[in-house]
């Protein structure tokens, strides 16, 4: 057991909660239970370490999380914010737009990820 809070290995001085995570190497420098950063804490690595949360700032947005309707966040990972025609934010008698040609130099908030 650890004398200090949150250090998983008092044996090694490399591995406490304000250590760097070395990406990739399977061990869990930073003692959060994760090989790599989370830094929203909804428990999926961040890309820029490896993982696959794509908002690491954000703990609503994850690989498999719910769509958000309307929130302009892509929520469940897969490169589109409030996303088409089988998203839970598109109701029956809704219009759906699947060209976007701006008018203006506004960008558009709905749509891919880029």
């Amino acid at each position: 057991m650890s004398s200090t809070p949150g250090d998983c290995d008092d044996d090694n001085s490399t591995f406490n909660p304000e250590a760097t995570d070395v990406l990739g190497d399977d061990v869990d420098q930073n003692c959060d239970g994760l090989d790599g950063t989370d830094g929203d804490g909804d428990g999926v690595v961040s890309v820029e370490t490896g993982g696959t949360d794509c908002e690491d700032a954000d703990a609503t947005a994850y690989p498999g999380a719910e769509e958000v309707c309307f929130d302009l966040v892509d929520n469940d990972c897969d490169g589109w914010r409030d996303e088409g025609a089988d998203s839970p934010c598109i109701e029956e008698g809704m219009i759906i737009i699947t060209e976007f040609q701006p008018t203006s130099s506004l960008p558009n908030p709905y749509g891919r990820v880029d």
